[in-house]
């Protein structure tokens, strides 16, 4: 359920691209994806477009940003 919200509002936080929200969404969704253990509930994950979202987002990256970001796309490699 809470999925749902973050999936309907995070092209509207994506748009905003601050950085501290970014930094926020790349954490949650690795988090997500590291511990969900039902095979259905990742796969509702990864089959919105809130992932590809998120890997195509266009903004600044710095330092920290991109450690995330590396991390993030880690996680989904490991989970697929």
């Amino acid at each position: 359920m809470q999925t749902d919200i973050l999936l309907v509002d995070l092209p509207r936080f994506l748009s905003m691209n601050h950085r501290l929200i970014n930094i926020q969404l790349i954490q949650t969704i690795s988090i997500l994806v590291q511990n969900i253990e039902a095979v259905e509930n990742l796969t509702v994950l990864l089959c919105a477009d809130l992932i590809r979202d998120l890997i195509e987002m266009n903004c600044e990256f710095d330092d920290e940003l991109i450690d995330y970001y590396i991390s993030m796309i880690k996680t989904l490699v490991l989970r697929l």
